[in-house]
């Protein structure tokens, strides 16, 4: 039986379409699939619509790992807090930073440094990340006494960096709303209407201004002060002080 070439050829593009894709798959996810990492956690009361796997986890604006996954945790019976709080799991990748020799990293000497830099301040904060709404997670140094470490109700897990105690979206818009509150009790019309008549005010104290009696006497201290200035005896006693 003949071959049709035409539906070889279509075979051969599709199989070579197929193979370009599959090596772009590979290259493109090589870097997680092989990259050394070690994990971290954070826990959030907050909203944390916009964060979500793959998120970025950042240091002072250098991105050292992603987040692996967003769960809420289920509080133990009798807990006092009423709201759970929301377990992140992060990968950080030891090759983003610090020298070639600590690339390769074990998850407890991860941790026991965790230990160490969240003593000095280490703290967890959630961030825009554009308009989009996507957020990522920034990691950054506080003062230890201005951002103790919370209260979670439940045992975190290790390593675990605490979050920093920041104005929330909720917080920022309860503010604008307050605002917006006080901007809309204010009487507009009442303002306009008393700068309407300042202004009528002051219109007619400026033309009842006797312009004329102004520049009379404007003239009148003019030929003073030259008579003063040209008087022989001022200009003797002036010598006289050289």
């Amino acid at each position: 039986m003949a071959r049709d070439p035409r539906k070889f050829k279509l075979g051969v593009f599709v199989l070579g379409g197929l193979a370009v894709a599959i090596a772009a798959v590979v290259v493109l996810g090589a870097g997680k699939l092989f990259r050394e990492s070690v994990t971290l956690y954070c826990y959030f009361d907050e909203n944390v619509s916009g964060l979500d796997p793959g998120s970025p986890v950042s240091y002072r604006g250098v991105r050292i790992g992603d987040v692996e996954a967003v769960r809420l945790v289920r509080l133990p019976e009798g807990a006092m807090r009423p709201d759970s709080p929301i377990e992140v799991k992060c990968a950080i990748y030891p090759d983003l930073f610090g020298d070639a020799d600590e690339f390769l990293v074990t998850q407890s000497e991860f941790s026991e440094r965790i230990a160490l830099v969240v003593a000095r301040g280490m703290r967890a904060s959630i961030n825009w990340k554009d308009i989009t709404g996507q957020k990522y997670i920034a990691l950054d140094y506080y003062q230890p006494s201005e951002q103790p470490v919370p209260d979670l109700g439940i045992r975190a897990k290790s390593p675990y960096i605490p979050t920093a105690q920041t104005a929330t979206l909720a917080d920022i818009q309860r503010d604008l709303a307050t605002v917006a509150g006080k901007l809309a009790r204010v009487d507009y019309e009442e303002i306009s209407t008393r700068v309407v008549q300042l202004l009528e005010i002051t219109t007619q104290r400026i033309e009842s201004i006797d312009t004329q009696a102004l520049a009379g006497h404007a003239e009148e201290t003019l030929v003073a002060i030259r008579r003063m200035a040209e008087n022989p005896e001022l200009r003797a006693a002036m010598s006289r002080l050289d």
